[in-house]
């Protein structure tokens, strides 16, 4: 691991930061605190959508590897492409 870690985990912490107004908070508490209900339409959404990434899976997994093995705690930033953050993975 580089001297640089910590720097680079708290940059992508920052980057993942949102903000919401009471109530956009209110509606995404309510969404963690009571979550949707697997019905056949939900599944079969994400069926779909599996169908979708399936080209990208392996490169997903491998960036998430390579992401385990230099102990990148936060990976989100990374997943969702967010700028400046491939920026800090070249080298590794």
């Amino acid at each position: 691991m580089t001297q640089n870690a910590p720097d680079s985990e708290a940059l992508l912490l920052d980057q993942t930061y949102f903000a919401l107004d009471v109530e956009g908070f209110a509606m995404f508490q309510e969404l963690v605190d009571n979550p949707p209900t697997a019905t056949t339409s939900l599944r079969r959404t994400l069926r779909r959508m599996d169908a979708v990434l399936k080209p990208t899976k392996q490169a997903a997994l491998s960036t998430k590897q390579m992401l385990d093995d230099v102990r990148v705690v936060h990976q989100a930033a990374v997943a969702l492409g967010l700028p400046g953050v491939q920026g800090l993975l070249q080298g590794v």
